[in-house]
């Protein structure tokens, strides 16, 4: 796993704050992107698609499945911002447990 992917991404530290324009925003783009079906609802299978460009399957069901319980939202893009919020902090906290896994494995060696 690349840090850098997350971090040239996006990080918790810059991610937008909510806001009705920026839900209208990510409803349009998740839409558009086949994130979000016709009713509203996060399409998790073809995020996961996705972000397996990036990352292997464990990686990206350790960061995915805490969010699919999350269709939390008013609108379609309020559910696109919390679920994106959630894979970020998830795939965060993977990154930096990772370094840390290779940073001991590379102390021990």
């Amino acid at each position: 796993m690349d840090s850098s992917v997350v971090k040239n991404i996006i990080s918790l530290d810059t991610f937008p704050k909510p806001s009705e324009k920026y839900f209208r925003y990510l409803e349009c783009m998740y839409a558009d992107q086949g994130y979000l079906d016709s009713d509203g609802l996060i399409s998790y299978e073809t995020i996961e698609d996705f972000i397996l460009d990036f990352y292997d399957l464990d990686t990206v069901k350790q960061a995915l499945e805490p969010c699919v319980v999350l269709q939390k939202g008013q609108s379609g893009g309020e559910r696109a911002y919390n679920t994106a919020k959630c894979l970020i902090r998830n795939l965060e906290a993977l990154e930096k447990r990772y370094e840390k896994q290779n940073k001991n494995t590379e102390n021990t060696t």
